[in-house]
């Protein structure tokens, strides 16, 4: 995933959000090599934001 295009992560991630019925977050299992990627997370935590992603955490 680290070379990716932001086209495709948007993808996967629409995929992922698509076909798990009653998601309402994620969790990381790239590690630190994809968190340390300030671009990276941008496009993530804005496909989070924008699909409601963990809105029901307080």
């Amino acid at each position: 995933m680290l070379s990716d295009s932001s086209r495709f992560i948007c993808q996967k991630l629409f995929d992922a959000e698509s076909n798990v019925p009653g998601i309402v977050g994620g969790n990381n299992h790239m590690g630190s090599a994809f968190t340390a990627r300030e671009d990276l997370m941008k496009i993530v935590l804005s496909q989070v934001y924008a699909a409601g992603f963990f809105s029901t955490v307080k």
